[in-house]
Parts: C-alpha cells; structure tokens; sequence
C-alpha cells in the first residue's frame, strides 16, 4: 500500500464556496464532466488558499482555465503563478493511493499537488506534490503517494523557481563565464560557446528542474559531473535533458572526449564555481 511520507497539511474552506464550484458545473455538458470540474476547482482553491499567506508567491485564481465558467473539454486543473509558472491540482478522493495526472496536465506545469478531498464541506489536506523531472518515470501518470516530496516544501521550491524564472541563475552563469577580471579566452572560446547554447537554446525551467534534481537527489561526488553535463549539452543532441539522470559512471560522454585536457580543467573551474553558486541560492 503506497503511504504519505510526510504530515499532510490541512487547509479550511469558507463553506460558501462549494456555492460557487457548483456554479461551474452547472455549464458541463454531463454529470460526469460536472462533478470533474467541481473537484478541479475545489482543488485548486484549496491550493490557491494555502499559498496567499506566502509573501513570496504570487497566485492568480481567476486566470486558470477550470475557473473559467465555460464547458471544460479539458480535464485540467491549473493554478497560475503569474511570476513562476502554472500549477496543476489535483484531487484526490478518501480511498485513492495514488496521484491521477491526466495526459492533458502533463504539459507546462511546474508542479503537481495532491489535494484529498474530505467527507467534511469544511477541509481538506494536501498530500504532497510532484516535480516535472519527476513525472517522466510514471508515463501512465500515476504517481503512488509515496514519491510525493513533502507539502511544506513547496513554497521554497516554488520561490526558487521564482528565483530562476528571474534570470538570477543565468546572470551568475554569466558573471563566472565573463568575469570582469579575466578574458573569454583565458576560460576558453569553446567551453563558454557551449554553455551560453545552453543557456539560450533551452527553458531555463528545464534546466534549473534537472539542477534542482541532481542537487537533491543525486550523491554530492557526482553534482559537479551531472552539472557539466547539462551545461555543455549541445542542441544537436538527442535530447539535451533526457540523458544527464543516467548512470552517473557513464559520464563520460562523446561532447567532453573532444575536450583537450585544457579545455576540460577549466570546464571543471566552470562548474565547480557554478555548483558554488547554486549552492549558494539554493542555501546550501
């Protein structure tokens, strides 16, 4: 039986609002349709309700697809952080052991929140949630509750993509990468090209999620070699995210072998003053 790793966390609805979810559900074109839209739009309030007292996150509720008051030919439940990115919430009931996540939610979320409804009209909990680098080994999209990152940790997790949605990261990469101190060619023309590809040909949202991920889940002795291999990725490669969670001791990719051993020592400088900063904004 799949389990909650961490305390789930309870949130208190205002009793009036069920009034106004059942009002979206009266557009539907059936019951079925109905009763998914209401607990679509009782999810993300509950999430909306749990994230205002957060200074650090902003939410627009009324900007989401699912509390338009419209037919819903979507099974979606989105919450918009107009800084960060959308949300997805959803509902899970009493006897469920697993996240749910429809085809049409995997798209451009930054997180899925399990929000268990209650037989109370008056609460419900928040299980936990998921990460999108997460969501790729559950191709059916079922996630036990087990896999859920702790519900407290959302915030900071939210407020770090904050944090890179506003460029900081990009800026530190840039500012190792052109110190004023020292010239591109003292680093090294083709380490910084590859890098700045990156940087410019692919979401800042996938790579700071892959950063994210190595940073918590893989052993420090391999962060720096994870981290230079999402960094010097080149655009032509198959996938430029899809690989770097690998074998770790396989590292030693085609790109980095036609490296001289020059260029790899001051790739390795890159890097090791890169993960510095991370650490240094992700507070260690």
């Amino acid at each position: 039986m799949s389990t909650i790793k961490s305390q789930p966390v309870t949130v208190f609805l205002d009793f009036h609002i069920h009034d106004a979810l059942k009002y979206f559900a009266t557009f539907q074109p059936n019951q079925q349709v109905a009763k998914q839209t209401y607990l679509n739009a009782l999810a993300v309030y509950a999430v909306d309700q749990y994230l205002k007292p957060f200074s650090v996150v902003e939410t627009d509720l009324e900007k989401g697809k699912c509390w338009q008051a419209v037919p819903h030919i979507e099974d979606i439940a989105d919450l918009t952080l107009p800084k960060i990115g959308i949300v997805e919430c959803r509902a899970v009931l009493p006897e469920a052991t697993e996240l749910d996540i429809p085809v049409e939610a995997m798209g451009d979320r930054i997180a899925y929140v399990a929000v268990q409804i209650t037989k109370s009209r008056t609460r419900v909990e928040l299980l936990g949630y998921l990460i999108p680098s997460e969501l790729q080994k559950f191709p059916n999209g079922k996630i036990p509750f087990d896999h859920l990152k702790p519900i407290e940790t959302l915030v900071d997790y939210l407020a770090l993509f904050q944090l890179i949605i506003g460029d900081r990261i990009v800026e530190q990469a840039e500012e190792i990468l052109h110190p004023a101190s020292v010239s591109p060619t003292d680093i090294g023309d083709e380490i910084v090209e590859r890098v700045e590809e990156t940087l410019d040909t692919h979401s800042h949202l996938e790579i700071v999620s892959k950063l994210e991920e190595i940073l918590c889940t893989q052993k420090p002795i391999y962060h720096g070699l994870m981290i230079k291999n999402v960094l010097t990725r080149r655009s032509t490669a198959k996938s430029v995210m899809g690989s770097v969670m690998g074998d770790p001791d396989n590292f030693n990719n085609a790109t980095e072998k036609k490296l001289t051993v020059e260029q790899q020592i001051m790739l390795e400088e890159l890097v090791q003053s890169f993960l510095a900063k991370l650490k240094e904004l992700w507070g260690n």
